[in-house]
């Protein structure tokens, strides 16, 4: 379903295009002097143009914790959480903020356990506390763990599991699930 719509979105994306004769150049695009772009394509062809104005819009890519790899197996971003083929039985997830509790939420509502780390003491400290206090009274009362001050520290493919390790005040836990979302920001895309 969700590949579906995603098709949807970009070919109205492709039509807004034309309608507006906007010329869309698919590629790795690098700026160049003098308001110069210079565009490879996927085929290798490079391309380049200029403009009187540049907007650089480079996307945003999650944030990959050096002790938890993305491989898009076992431990994934929000976008590999979407991919999963199968309810997983217990599911991990890494921060608290908006894709991983909406994540969380959606696999939980599906059959999965799911627990959460947050390394923050407060839940949704971001937020209006009272917000905050009834979202974790919901959130909890969905069935999801949220644990709050719990650092990972350790994240291992073992098989067809990860295995975690998290600190909190009293002290070193560990924790075995079958897929691991690791939700704490994103940051530019400007590789």
């Amino acid at each position: 379903r969700k590949d579906k719509i995603v098709k949807q979105f970009t070919g109205g994306i492709t039509m807004l295009f034309k309608g507006n004769k906007v010329t869309p150049y698919a590629g790795f695009a690098t700026l160049k002097e003098n308001r110069m772009v210079s565009i490879k394509g996927h085929d290798g062809a490079v391309t380049e143009i200029s403009a009187t104005n540049v907007i650089l819009a480079p996307d945003s890519v999650s944030i990959e914790l050096p002790f938890a790899k993305f491989d898009n197996k076992f431990i994934v971003d929000n976008a590999g959480a979407l991919d999963f083929t199968e309810v997983p039985k217990r599911l991990g997830v890494i921060g608290a903020g908006v894709i991983g509790l909406e994540l969380g939420s959606v696999w939980k509502r599906l059959g999965s356990d799911v627990t959460v780390l947050e390394a923050l003491p407060d839940f949704l400290s971001v937020a209006d506390a009272d917000i905050a206090k009834i979202a974790f009274k919901e959130f909890t009362k969905l069935g999801l763990d949220i644990k709050l001050g719990a650092k990972l520290t350790k994240a291992e493919v073992k098989g067809n599991e990860v295995a975690l390790t998290y600190e909190d005040k009293d002290g070193a836990h560990d924790l075995v699930v079958d897929k691991l979302l690791v939700a704490v920001g994103r940051r530019a895309y400007a590789d």
